[in-house]
């Protein structure tokens, strides 16, 4: 989380870390390059003015400490504005009643995580807290949703209410609580039910359920991954229910972090946990000073311990010590060891907590050294090489004219849903591009899709299995027909196809239609024409095959 931001603040501090004094004009160009660096990390316009502002006037003001380095004392004066902006110094936990049982309602929209947050939250209280929890799934509409629920219930070892077919959600909580309070629970979460757009009948519903169940703790679980739209999304619901927190799922894939950034500003919620993998186990704490340090590069040496504290079994590591010791390690014990390095999350998960290694992640990947990724990158550069060329040379034989090449004017194709779109270049790219693009998607399994991404968020010619004719189900359409389409989502528009960089590896969420979405990778590489930013040559493919 939020790599993309930390590499821009660390080139900042790194131009002013060999200068004696900093100059009032200098304090300017650093803040300056914070606050772009905050809106490319798609932190809320008001938000990233409020940061400057105060930063400047702690810059100027008597709190500059004169003994303290120049460098080092806009670093802190930006950690402290961080620190502010995510929700100051001290953690905001549950509020649990002083009267059992607590009751928790997981509120947000179809496909936030909402469902499997609840599982991790439960887990939480029942092995950390050490409360008795039960579980309830209010979702009446979603296929299996209650049978997940129950599922995760049982994965976590707490207790799930149950399933009664024909009940409202309504009657479903009614019953929940009353069974909480019967059989001495500490803790009932209560998952409502979602949908894929917010709706009347969603927010009548889920008030109506607060109302009944009244609960301590309204939690509002949105998806990180979705940038600005989670912030709307809370507004939204805080204007409906009396929401009291925050937990930011898919923050791990998250590489800008500018929904954590803006939430606390924007709404006045505190963020509570935020997801920090698919695992049940990981769902973090929220500590605004711990989450500024690791933007700043400092890591989390304090979530380290944590992680260690709870994963490692003292008396075995004991054991393990003196067998070292005594020079009888073996290869089952190394195994061990491997198998204890996973669970604190790989060697990427301890790398990601310690000081300084982003930097360190970043002169690897400058390198050249080989990564699982390595081939991957190396393909899309040279196909984006490869595009290029193709199309300067059908400019130069005058094939197609340069400025045809670089039309925007996307003219709507009547009577498609999800709409569909022409430009003059399209019989041109639906010529070359296949032969170019195809080859690619096939081989390697871990590859969704492999296409030339213009600049406007267009995609002209997509893989044969996404260039399907479309038809009556606009479903359908959006999983199988995305050629021609124009895309909206902050992956394609502000950052595969608007980056200039030789290359661009981001983790995103993709949207395939009815509320179903896929974690995935992404590849992109620029495509200049003629010295003309025409777009990118972008990949998707699975972290796993």
């Amino acid at each position: 989380m939020f790599d993309g931001l930390t590499e821009r603040l660390s080139g900042v501090f790194e131009r002013l870390g060999g200068r004696g004094v900093l100059s009032e004009k200098d304090i300017d160009e650093a803040l300056r390059e914070v606050r772009v660096a905050l809106l490319e990390a798609d932190v809320a316009l008001p938000v990233v003015k409020d940061f400057i502002s105060k930063a400047k006037e702690l810059a100027g003001g008597e709190a500059v400490i004169r003994s303290v380095k120049p460098a080092d004392q806009v670093v802190k004066i930006v950690y402290d504005g961080l620190v502010d902006m995510l929700g100051g110094d001290v953690p905001t936990g549950l509020n649990l009643a002083l009267n059992p049982p607590s009751i928790i309602l997981m509120a947000g929209l179809q496909g936030s995580g909402k469902t499997t947050t609840t599982g991790k939250l439960a887990l939480r209280l029942s092995k950390t807290e050490r409360k008795k929890v039960l579980v309830a799934s209010l979702d009446t509409r979603r296929p299996a949703a209650m049978e997940q629920l129950a599922l995760l219930a049982t994965q976590v070892g707490v207790e799930s209410l149950p399933i009664v077919a024909g009940q409202s959600a309504v009657d479903i909580a009614k019953r929940a609580v009353s069974a909480a309070k019967l059989g001495g629970y500490d803790v009932l979460i209560l998952d409502t039910a979602g949908r894929t757009t917010l709706d009347e009948a969603m927010m009548n519903e889920a008030a109506e359920v607060a109302r009944i169940a009244n609960p301590s703790e309204t939690i509002l679980v949105a998806d990180s991954l979705t940038g600005q739209d989670a912030v709307r999304t809370a507004k939204a619901f805080h204007e409906r229910l009396p929401l009291t927190g925050l937990i930011l799922t898919r923050a791990d894939g998250d590489g800008r972090g500018g929904a954590a950034l803006s939430m606390r500003h924007v709404t006045g919620l505190p963020i509570k946990f935020l997801g920090a993998g698919e695992k049940i186990d990981q769902l973090d704490v929220f500590d605004a000073r711990r989450v500024a340090g690791r933007i700043l590069g400092q890591g989390d040496v304090v979530a380290l311990v944590e992680k260690a504290a709870e994963t490692i079994d003292a008396e075995k590591a004991a054991a393990m010590a003196q067998k070292m010791a005594k020079g009888k390690f073996d290869l089952d014990d190394l195994a061990a060891q491997l198998r204890q390095m996973q669970k604190l999350g790989g060697m990427e998960g301890i790398m990601g907590l310690l000081p300084g290694v982003q930097k360190v992640k970043k002169q690897i990947a400058e390198s050249g050294v080989e990564t699982a990724d390595a081939p991957l990158i190396r393909t899309v550069v040279e196909t984006a090489r490869q595009i290029t060329a193709t199309f300067e040379a059908a400019i130069d034989r005058g094939e197609i004219a340069l400025a045809d090449l670089m039309d925007e004017n996307y003219r709507e194709i009547p009577g498609t849903n999800p709409k569909q779109y022409m430009t003059r270049y399209v019989e041109f790219t639906d010529r070359v591009l296949p032969a170019i693009q195809d080859p690619i998607q096939g081989s390697d399994p871990r590859i969704v899709f492999c296409v030339a991404w213009a600049r406007g968020g267009y995609l002209p010619t997509h893989n044969p299995n996404y260039r399907k004719p479309q038809g009556p189900d606009p479903v359908w359409n959006n999983a199988n027909c995305r050629n021609r389409r124009l895309f909206e989502d902050r992956a394609v528009k502000k950052i595969a196809a608007a980056s200039n960089k030789p290359f661009l590896l981001q983790t995103y969420r993709r949207d395939m239609g009815g509320g179903q979405f896929v974690l995935m990778k992404d590849l992109s590489a620029p495509i200049v024409i003629k010295g003309r930013h025409w777009g990118a040559f972008r990949m998707g493919f699975r972290l796993q095959a």
